[in-house]
């Protein structure tokens, strides 16, 4: 019994006695990208316009950790590092006239919005479209800490595609079929 109490004391003073340096590990899922047009999503065939894509990352620190002997990290598990956005056309009767746009670093909880030109075929048949957005990006999958004041980062590259909504109007064109005077 005294041991034991002679043990907790010893723990007790090397706890108090030890410096009070908290750092902090981070474990985390990874980025949870989503995007949408912003505004309106309905367009007429021939239209020519600027699709204002928002992307947002919705992922979020599941732990943190902090106590000392841990090295800080500069980078966040849930930041989407480096996003760079590419709309395609798939099925959708449209030319898209914007190269791959960057979006920079997107922190968690965070949105960015990147402009693309796109003109609709003037033929377009009316309907519902999915227009495929293309994104690469990042992000810190793991760090792993050597000793008391080294950390090696390592990084995963993503490439995923989402589904933006589309409508296409139909449009009635009136046309002349005789003339009689």
């Amino acid at each position: 019994m005294n041991i034991t109490r002679f043990a907790v004391l010893v723990i007790f003073i090397g706890l108090i006695g030890a410096p009070a340096i908290a750092d902090t590990k981070y474990l985390s899922g990874g980025p949870d990208i989503t995007a949408a047009i912003a505004g309106t999503n309905e367009f007429s065939p021939g239209q020519e316009t600027t699709l204002m894509v928002s992307i947002e990352n919705r992922g979020l620190i599941d732990i943190k950790f902090v106590q000392s002997g841990i090295v800080e990290r500069d980078d966040l598990p849930n930041t989407a590092r480096l996003v760079r956005a590419t709309l395609v056309p798939g099925d959708v009767p449209i030319t898209v006239k914007s190269d791959p746009q960057p979006a920079g670093d997107i922190l968690g909880g965070k949105s960015v919005v990147v402009p693309f030109v796109v003109r609709f075929d003037p033929d377009a048949p009316a309907g519902d479209y999915a227009l495929p957005l293309v994104l690469r990006y990042t992000y810190l999958r793991s760090a792993e800490q050597h000793g008391q004041d080294a950390i090696t980062y390592y990084y995963k590259e993503v490439e995923e595609s989402l589904s933006l909504p589309v409508r296409i109007k139909p449009e009635a064109f009136l046309s002349v079929a005789s003339v009689l005077t």
